[in-house]
């Protein structure tokens, strides 16, 4: 189901209305947001009843973050966090590497899922655009985007613990800047890469097939080169 929200004077047009499973919901003032915050949640709650599941429980969020508490209990503040069982990130930032990787996983019912651990920006969100539409022309796939550890709130649980039909594609980068953690011996920088570690592992733990590019210092210029 798509799901076009409109607001305004802006509204879908009459072909994106004729497509099947479109649905437009419009907004005629900025206090309208409120409503549609309350009518997914509730359809959250709904959907979650009928699957049986109890859409208020996140135990593989949960999950990552005792893996990423883990790595970071008794952390020096020295040494690099790594990825632990040869899950080592891949520096060949060609379309090659991600072409072999989602040829080899997907499926007719797959998804493909970008997990982008770095500066949410005008930039970094339209480079990933870019490749989102890319990939899901190339491979006819929906393609979702989430910048972390924010999506790990989010769609987090989806992952690790929803049908295993994702294709989960995690984008690092080395922050040129950082900022120390008042009362901690790490930087911010390392915390979010111990979420990123954290939530990779968990997806290989629940056998989910996970690729990690290091996209080192220049996150925006190597985007493009994935695909």
């Amino acid at each position: 189901l798509y799901v076009h929200l409109t607001y305004g004077d802006h509204a879908a047009d009459d072909e994106e209305r004729k497509k099947p499973y479109h649905l437009e919901l419009h907004v005629m003032e900025k206090f309208g947001l409120g409503a549609q915050f309350f009518r997914w949640e509730f359809a959250t709650a709904l959907a979650g009843h009928y699957l049986g599941i109890n859409p208020f429980d996140e135990p593989n969020v949960a999950e990552s973050k005792a893996k990423t508490n883990e790595m970071l209990d008794g952390y020096d503040g020295k040494s690099p966090l790594t990825f632990s069982g040869g899950d080592n990130p891949v520096n060949d930032s060609t379309p090659r590497a991600l072409d072999e990787f989602i040829t080899r996983h997907a499926k007719e019912n797959s998804y493909i899922a970008l997990m982008a651990y770095i500066d949410r920006n005008e930039a970094s969100i339209s480079a990933l655009q870019s490749l989102r539409e890319k990939l899901s022309l190339k491979y006819h796939l929906p393609v979702t985007v989430g910048f972390g550890p924010r999506f790990l709130h989010s769609t987090g649980q989806l992952h690790k613990g929803g049908p295993a039909t994702g294709i989960f594609i995690q984008l690092t980068d080395t922050p040129k800047e950082d900022r120390a953690i008042p009362g901690k011996p790490y930087t911010f920088g390392t915390l979010i890469r111990a979420q990123a570690i954290g939530d990779f592992e968990v997806l290989k733990k629940h056998d989910r097939p996970a690729i990690h590019f290091d996209l080192g210092t220049d996150a925006i210029t190597v985007i493009p080169r994935l695909s």
